[in-house]
């Protein structure tokens, strides 16, 4: 004789959905919820979809956090996917199971045996617009895949190395390390020469060119510059006697005009009088 029991399929926590296919029948164990919310077994057509009550547990007015309760509930006429709403944890054991096997363990998240699987999901992946990774889910209607097939498409040739990057960096102007990259389009680049220009003569050093500026209160103020004709990229560096900063840190350049440059909102004029060389 065949009994409930012969084909069983032991769930987790079926307060998530799962696939029922295939099982008629269960025992439930609640545990757990909130007072005077029912707790109730649903069914849905697919996993993600719209929920519908199928049967009631625990009608509000008994419910409790307290509440450890078992039933055992007929699915016939339930749909496809099955959880239990208003419970903090609900455990089932599903009999009068067709898969053909003794015990079978079912987990939320996990393809059940008996589902529809699809034979060969084939997916396209652009690596030229790749940012994250790929997440590749079976088509509408299948609970799952037997095998994956996936193409790389747009992948770089190796013709995209660019043999001998050169780069000249001025020593004069050199406030940071600078960043070598590869000659648009390539992407990497096998070798890269730098030379190095402006490099003082003497052993080493470095000339600083003297911007002044007059104040009546204070007197003059003087900044220098290791480039006569400075940019916005370049920094200032202040006399060590200036108020304002006699630790002497370098600032930076906001705006250059004609023989003028703006550190600090404040405007310093070319002044070689304050010209000078330090070699290290």
């Amino acid at each position: 004789m065949t009994t409930m029991l012969d084909k069983v399929a032991v769930a987790g926590d079926i307060t998530q959905a799962i696939d029922r296919t295939g099982c008629w029948a269960c025992a439930l164990t609640i545990i757990g919820g909130t007072s005077e919310t029912a707790v109730k077994l649903q069914s849905c057509d697919t996993a993600d979809g719209t929920f519908e009550d199928f049967k009631e547990l625990i009608s509000s007015s008994e419910a409790s956090a307290e509440q450890y309760k078992g039933f055992v509930v007929d699915l016939f006429g339930a749909k496809k996917f099955i959880k239990v709403v208003g419970a903090t944890m609900a455990t089932a054991v599903f009999g009068d199971c067709d898969h053909d096997v003794k015990k079978i363990t079912v987990k939320a998240g996990e393809i059940p045996s008996g589902a529809d699987l699809e034979n060969n999901k084939a997916v396209t992946i652009d690596v030229s617009a790749y940012t994250e990774p790929v997440v590749v889910n079976p088509t509408s209607g299948k609970d799952g895949m037997k095998k994956t097939t996936v193409t790389l498409d747009n992948i770089p040739s190796g013709g995209e190395v660019e043999a001998n990057k050169t780069a000249t960096i001025d020593v004069s102007q050199y406030t940071e390390p600078v960043e070598i990259t590869p000659t648009s389009p390539n992407d990497s680049m096998a070798k890269a020469t730098i030379t190095l220009s402006n490099i003082p003569s003497g052993g080493g050093g470095y000339n600083f060119y003297g911007w002044s500026h007059l104040d009546l209160e204070e007197g003059t103020s003087v900044c220098f510059t290791l480039t006569e004709t400075p940019t916005t990229s370049n920094k200032s560096y202040p006399n060590g006697y200036v108020l304002e900063n006699p630790a002497g840190e370098p600032k930076a350049i906001t705006a250059v005009g004609s023989n003028e440059i703006t550190v600090d909102n404040v405007v310093y004029i070319r002044d070689s009088t304050w010209d000078f060389s330090l070699t290290v």
